[in-house]
Parts: structure tokens; sequence; C-alpha cells
């Protein structure tokens, strides 16, 4: 069995989930397909980026710094704003 760093896991969900919100809104998707589509259980998943709506609130910024217009134009304005700030605190 090869060891893999975490980092690797969580860029890897990170892309399967920028694939599929390019098909299906980012607000519709499944951890089940997200794990699907990165080759992994849903507890990986889990583990390596969190709670769902953590991961649904990082995808416009993954978009943006990827270049996903398609995501990015899907993307509420409101996940957009929050996408580019850095420590801040939502209450």
């Amino acid at each position: 069995m090869s060891y893999r760093a975490k980092s690797d896991f969580t860029s890897t969900i990170h892309a399967a989930a920028l694939r599929l919100a390019r098909t299906t809104h980012f607000s519709q998707l499944t951890r089940k397909q997200i794990a699907d589509a990165a080759g992994c259980s849903e507890s990986v998943v889990s583990y390596h980026v969190g709670a769902m709506h953590e991961l649904r609130e990082r995808i416009p910024s993954l978009a943006r710094a990827a270049g996903c217009l398609k995501v990015i134009h899907a993307a509420p304005m409101a996940a957009l704003r929050n996408s580019g700030r850095r420590g801040s605190v939502r209450a």
C-alpha cells in the first residue's frame, strides 16, 4: 500500500469536485458523487475536506483559481464575495 500525503488527497478531491461542478451546479453535488469521481470513499472526502457545506463554499474560489468560468458564473454573488477572504469569521 502506498502512502499519499493529506494534501494529495485534498487536491484530488478538490479537482474531482471542480470537474463535477462543470456539469452539475456545485450546490447539488453530493459526497458520494465526489468520492466516486476522486476514486475514494465518502469518509475520505469528509476527513480531508470537512462538511459538504464547507466544500461547497470553497468551490467558487477553486474555480476562480483554475479559471473555470462556467462554475464561477453559476456561483451566487455572496459566495464569490466571500471566496477571496482569508481568515474571515462567519457569524
